[in-house]
């Protein structure tokens, strides 16, 4: 580890934070098991003047997608679902068609957690799209009386943008795996992921709903200063509802529902990079760095694959951020980013209180780039 990093990582946060595209953040940096950089800095909520914590929780949004990955792959290791599984095993409506076929092709759970099930997200689409005329959540927007049956029965209305195996597609995905294994455990998901993952690994503080003390304010981007989210707040396409996070009455969404602060997080990657506490198989974890999509089928990215759990570099010289080939990433809108690099042994979470910039805007670059300047081989 060269000196120079802490100093290079600490002008970029105070860069950001003096250049209005963030309120807040988190960071924390470990290099071969030992952390060897956490700092905090900015507003937890800039109007009351609270400042960020590195214990501050934040929503997780989609760095809930992980944890839930966890969950089912334990319980394939346990033989009580497998790769193979029809989604229909345990939802039986959940029949849907590829746009202008009449038969519903089969949807495995390997489709679902590598986003190749033809599904995707209502705020990818058009405002006219079918997924919203059926009203469908993503899990992000606040509907008291919608349950994640309810949401998964409209979800299976709308037809698939490909053939399941056929194409890539960020989607709701993992909130259809949520739903299957609800019926497979017969109880909440909120539960399955306590008994799971947060209880057997000691993370305290992730979870689905909380106190609104607990909570970073979100905000997102606008000119001069970043803005603080209303109640429903239309962004970027995405519809945010930050009050979901403390509302029981909101329906446990597998893809982005949870709530978590950075300590626990970096516990949670590193116990999936290392293997400690023997809670995923070698195979499990050699399986989840696995790029599982075609070189013909393009991700979100070039230079990108999908694991389990997060994208998956597959050229680090097209990716050109320094980064590992394996190294497996992903982020979250409210202004979030990961990533896990096994074979240079880094792993990173970053956890802001701004959307988009802290997901993908130059603050997560800047902070990737000086890691991967600074620390030794």
């Amino acid at each position: 580890m060269t000196s120079n990093l802490s100093g290079k990582l600490d002008e970029i946060i105070q860069q950001s934070l003096d250049q209005q595209r963030l309120v807040g953040c988190v960071l924390i940096i470990a290099h071969k098991g030992r952390v060897v950089y956490q700092k905090a800095a900015g507003w937890k909520d800039r109007e009351n003047r609270q400042a960020m914590a590195i214990e501050t929780s934040f929503r997780l949004s989609s760095v809930t997608k992980p944890l839930v990955t966890a969950a089912v792959l334990r319980l394939v290791e346990e033989g009580k679902i497998s790769l193979d599984t029809p989604v229909t095993r345990w939802l039986p409506y959940f029949r849907p068609k590829v746009a202008g076929q009449s038969e519903a092709p089969v949807i495995t759970l390997h489709h679902l957690l590598t986003h190749q099930s033809g599904l995707n997200y209502g705020f990818l689409l058009p405002q006219d799209s079918i997924y919203h005329r059926l009203d469908i959540s993503d899990g992000i927007d606040f509907r008291p009386t919608c349950s994640l049956e309810e949401n998964m029965h409209q979800l299976a209305k709308a037809p698939l943008f490909y053939h399941p195996g056929k194409g890539w597609g960020y989607s709701l995905a993992i909130d259809v795996i949520g739903a299957m294994l609800e019926k497979l455990c017969k109880r909440p998901l909120p539960a399955i992921i306590e008994d799971y993952v947060t209880k057997p690994l000691g993370l305290q503080s992730c979870r689905f709903w909380a106190h609104s003390d607990e909570l970073a304010v979100p905000y997102y981007n606008a000119k001069p200063i970043p803005k603080k989210m209303g109640a429903l707040e239309n962004y970027g396409g995405v519809l945010f509802s930050p009050r979901r996070a403390e509302e029981k009455s909101a329906y446990p969404s597998g893809g982005a529902g949870m709530i978590g602060n950075a300590p626990d997080l970096i516990r949670f990657f590193e116990v999936l990079r290392t293997g400690e506490s023997r809670f995923l198989s070698q195979a499990t974890r050699e399986r989840m760095f696995t790029n599982h999509v075609s070189r013909e089928i393009s991700t979100d990215k070039p230079g990108f694959g999908f694991g389990y759990g997060g994208s998956l570099i597959i050229d680090p010289k097209i990716v050109g951020s320094g980064q590992s080939e394996g190294t497996m990433q992903w982020g979250g809108v409210y202004g979030h980013r990961w990533f896990i690099d096994p074979t240079r042994e880094i792993t990173a979470v970053s956890l802001t209180n701004t959307g988009f910039e802290g997901m993908n805007g130059a603050y997560p670059e800047e902070i990737t780039k000086a890691i991967y300047q600074s620390i030794d081989q």
